[in-house]
């Protein structure tokens, strides 16, 4: 990891295939980096004097609450610089952009970068409680780290080191803003219903973690098999989670079989996941 600024180094932002909403309640995930959104340290100008304001004021919220593993120093220092954080990627979108922020700062002040991932992705999710009120920790960890992340059984995590087919995937824009909290409850005050809980444990969390399974195996077809289930599922249970504007598409990729689509994060806006079954 980088111990000074760079103004070349850019952090990903964050795409979770996989392990929506069940992640919560003990399933496995599948998140990667997704390098075409991205954010960066640059030098302030005139345009930029409002995210130097935000920035500084982040950093004294970290000066608080996180000197215990980032250097007062560095976050000093930062504050007092002519650099802002750049970013590319869409707030509100389910891509992170709080976690490239995160993920930047941590590379810059961390006292120690040796530490356990385990541990890395507590201090993250520490930072990261600034934008969200309580945060896991992935998003920041997979900028960090620019590495597939699998979120296994009893919430075990393992960095994928291989490399992915991802052609066939492409992000469908909602142009919806959401809050990321909101949707989250949504899912949880459902899972109190006892139909959809048995719905999610029998049907959904095996279709989630067969995709995980033909995924990592870069097993195309299986992934296709199991993606066209997971999105017919998701249309059918969690529409609740799907923007009206966003419904039609979704219904006309499952009708002539030409792609499938699911939630991308926490749904209810954002980017949607979409994966081509053949040339659009």
């Amino acid at each position: 990891m980088n111990r000074e600024i760079s103004t070349v180094h850019r952090f990903p932002s964050k795409l979770l295939l996989f392990g929506e909403h069940t992640v919560v309640f003990g399933s496995k995930a599948l998140a990667i980096p997704y390098p075409e959104f991205f954010g960066k340290w640059s030098v302030c100008n005139e345009k930029s004097s409002q995210e130097k304001k935000l920035l500084n004021e982040y950093i004294d919220f970290l000066i608080a609450h996180c000197s215990q593993f980032l250097s007062l120093e560095k976050l000093l220092l930062l504050q007092k610089s002519v650099l802002f954080f750049e970013s590319n990627i869409p707030y509100g979108f389910g891509l992170g952009s709080s976690g490239a922020l995160c993920a930047a700062i941590y590379d810059y002040c961390a006292i120690e970068t040796e530490s356990e991932i385990i541990i890395i992705k507590k201090h993250l999710s520490a930072m990261e409680s600034y934008f969200h009120g309580s945060s896991s920790g992935l998003d920041p960890l997979i900028s960090y780290l620019n590495k597939p992340i699998l979120i296994g059984e009893n919430q075990t995590i393992s960095v994928l080191n291989q490399e992915f087919f991802t052609d066939n995937f492409y992000l469908w824009n909602s142009k919806t803003k959401r809050k990321a909290s909101v949707q989250i409850q949504l899912f949880a005050e459902k899972m109190k219903d006892l139909d959809f809980q048995n719905k999610v444990n029998q049907e959904l969390i095996p279709i989630n973690e067969a995709c995980i399974q033909s995924f990592i195996q870069n097993d195309i077809t299986g992934l296709t098999t199991n993606f066209e289930k997971l999105s017919r599922f998701q249309l059918k249970y969690m529409n609740f989670l799907i923007p009206e504007a966003t419904k039609a598409y979704w219904e006309k990729g499952l009708s002539d079989q030409t792609y499938f689509m699911k939630i991308c994060g926490a749904g209810g806006g954002g980017f949607f996941l979409g994966l081509k079954n053949k040339p659009l």
